[in-house]
Parts: C-alpha cells; sequence; structure tokens
C-alpha cells in the first residue's frame, strides 16, 4: 500500500459533522477532538509519551556519585554491589521530565543526597532520602534554567 501524504495545515476530519481533526503545521502535530465532539481522546492500550508518560523500568548503576537518566523510571543499583552507596546527581533529562527513582535491591541502600555535586537533587522538604527497601521510592522533575539544572523532589515514599 501507498502512503497518503497530506500537506501542512491541512486537516484530516473524522466524524458525520466533522466532529474531530488532525492535523500537522510543519511542526507540531494536532489532535482536536473539540471541534464538535465529546472534548477527550479515548486511548485503548498502551500509550508512551517519552518525557511525560512512564517508560518501562531500566536500572541504572551509580559511578563516581552519578547516573544518566535515560527513562521515566529507573531502579538504581550500588556501584560495584557495594552494601550502601550514595546518589549525588543524575545527568541527562529534559526540562519537565519527570522520573520515578526506587532502589534495585533491598540488600543495597541508595542514599539520594540533597544539593551535591552536579546535576544535583533538591530535597528540601526533607534533605537526603536513603532508599533500603525495594517499595521506597523518589519522584522527581527536572528543571532547567540558563546554567541551572537540577532535580526537584516532587515526593518520596519511605516503606519500612
Amino acid at each position: 500500500t501507498a502512503d497518503l501524504v497530506v500537506n501542512d495545515n491541512v486537516k484530516i476530519l473524522f466524524g458525520t459533522g466533522s466532529d474531530s481533526g488532525i492535523y500537522y503545521d510543519g511542526s507540531n502535530l494536532y489532535i482536536d477532538p473539540d471541534l464538535v465532539g465529546s472534548g477527550y481522546v479515548a486511548i485503548t492500550g498502551n500509550l508512551y509519551v517519552p518525557g511525560i508518560m512512564r517508560s518501562p523500568t531500566t536500572t541504572l548503576t551509580i559511578s563516581s556519585g552519578q547516573v544518566t537518566v535515560t527513562r521515566n523510571n529507573h531502579k538504581i543499583d550500588t556501584e560495584g554491589g557495594a552494601s550502601t552507596d550514595d546518589l549525588d546527581g543524575m545527568a541527562g533529562g529534559g526540562d519537565g521530565q519527570l522520573v520515578t527513582l526506587s532502589t534495585e535491591s533491598g540488600a543495597r541502600d541508595v542514599t539520594v543526597k540533597d544539593a551535591t555535586g552536579s546535576n544535583q537533587f533538591d530535597l528540601s522538604t526533607a534533605g537526603n532520602f536513603t532508599m533500603d527497601t525495594i517499595f521506597d521510592t523518589l519522584f522527581v522533575v527536572y528543571r532547567s534554567t540558563g546554567t541551572s539544572r537540577v532535580w526537584i523532589e516532587i515526593s518520596r515514599s519511605s516503606n519500612v
């Protein structure tokens, strides 16, 4: 089958009364369910939106106090399988990106450090956070302004 090519700024309309539409303006794709319809888009199955929605969990291993974020959901492991390690910062990320962190193993404690190193964490609500069970969770958002880059704590869950 051949591709259907639609020029920029041309809407593809759906519904008997052209209730909704999709169009591309040359830079962004728009889905407009609110032309006449109910105003929502229903998704059946999974939807993955990089930087916004949760992605499959991957494990990152601390190296010299740092990890590099590649997804939105990470388990953190200690360097060299040490029983404890400090996570001073997390490289990567885009402004507004949400990331959930937990520890890879309840036998290896990871302490996320407040305001230490580059790509640091802002845990000003309660300071350092030690994840010592696999159920402990830290939820952060990335903020970047000029040369300032920081992961700001949204919430934490310490499950003894």
